[in-house]
Protein backbone atom coordinates (compact mmCIF):
# COMPACT_ATOMS: atom_id res chain seq x y z
CA UNK A 1 0.00 0.00 0.00
CA UNK A 2 2.49 2.45 0.70
CA UNK A 3 4.76 1.71 -1.95
CA UNK A 4 1.44 2.21 -4.35
CA UNK A 5 1.03 5.49 -2.84
CA UNK A 6 4.61 6.43 -3.38
CA UNK A 7 4.49 5.45 -6.87
CA UNK A 8 1.08 8.21 -7.14
CA UNK A 9 3.04 10.77 -5.21
CA UNK A 10 5.80 10.09 -7.76
CA UNK A 11 3.77 10.44 -10.85
CA UNK A 12 2.54 13.55 -9.39
CA UNK A 13 5.36 15.61 -8.77
CA UNK A 14 6.90 14.19 -12.67
CA UNK A 15 3.83 15.53 -14.02
CA UNK A 16 4.01 18.60 -12.30
CA UNK A 17 7.80 19.35 -13.29
CA UNK A 18 7.31 18.30 -17.03
CA UNK A 19 4.30 20.94 -17.17
CA UNK A 20 6.65 23.39 -15.36
CA UNK A 21 8.91 22.92 -17.94
CA UNK A 22 6.90 22.88 -21.08
CA UNK A 23 5.50 26.19 -19.25
CA UNK A 24 9.39 27.96 -19.41
CA UNK A 25 10.11 27.05 -22.49
CA UNK A 26 6.35 28.31 -24.32
CA UNK A 27 7.00 31.84 -22.49
CA UNK A 28 11.05 31.62 -23.49
CA UNK A 29 9.77 31.35 -27.06
CA UNK A 30 6.74 33.92 -26.66
CA UNK A 31 8.83 36.26 -25.13
CA UNK A 32 11.48 36.37 -28.00
CA UNK A 33 9.11 36.08 -30.54
CA UNK A 34 6.92 38.92 -29.19
CA UNK A 35 9.47 41.25 -28.73
CA UNK A 36 10.53 40.97 -32.40
CA UNK A 37 6.69 41.34 -33.16
CA UNK A 38 6.30 44.51 -31.24
CA UNK A 39 9.06 46.40 -32.96
CA UNK A 40 7.11 45.79 -36.45
CA UNK A 41 4.01 46.73 -35.37
CA UNK A 42 1.89 48.16 -38.22
CA UNK A 43 -1.47 49.63 -39.31
CA UNK A 44 -2.51 47.64 -41.87
CA UNK A 45 -5.62 46.92 -43.72
CA UNK A 46 -6.40 42.75 -42.91
CA UNK A 47 -9.32 40.47 -45.22
CA UNK A 48 -12.72 41.59 -43.91
CA UNK A 49 -12.90 38.01 -42.38
CA UNK A 50 -10.57 38.31 -39.80
CA UNK A 51 -11.96 41.68 -39.07
CA UNK A 52 -15.57 40.87 -38.53
CA UNK A 53 -16.43 43.18 -41.36
CA UNK A 54 -14.89 46.14 -39.81
CA UNK A 55 -14.28 48.93 -42.59
CA UNK A 56 -11.66 49.94 -40.42
CA UNK A 57 -7.31 48.85 -40.64
CA UNK A 58 -6.18 47.49 -37.47
CA UNK A 59 -2.83 46.28 -36.42
CA UNK A 60 -1.70 43.00 -37.86
CA UNK A 61 0.00 42.43 -34.76
CA UNK A 62 -2.87 40.11 -33.31
CA UNK A 63 -2.89 38.63 -36.46
CA UNK A 64 0.89 37.46 -36.60
CA UNK A 65 0.65 36.73 -32.89
CA UNK A 66 -1.93 33.93 -33.36
CA UNK A 67 0.00 32.51 -36.24
CA UNK A 68 3.38 32.38 -34.06
CA UNK A 69 1.74 30.70 -31.36
CA UNK A 70 0.37 27.73 -33.57
CA UNK A 71 3.91 28.24 -34.86
CA UNK A 72 5.50 27.75 -31.47
CA UNK A 73 2.62 24.88 -30.32
CA UNK A 74 3.70 23.14 -33.45
CA UNK A 75 8.02 23.11 -32.68
CA UNK A 76 6.77 22.04 -28.54
CA UNK A 77 4.97 19.43 -29.52
CA UNK A 78 7.54 17.92 -31.91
Amino acid sequence: MICGLLAVQMLLVLRTEVTRVFVLRLCALMHSATSELVNEEDWVPVAAVERSSSPFAISGLPLRFRDMIVSAMEQLTE
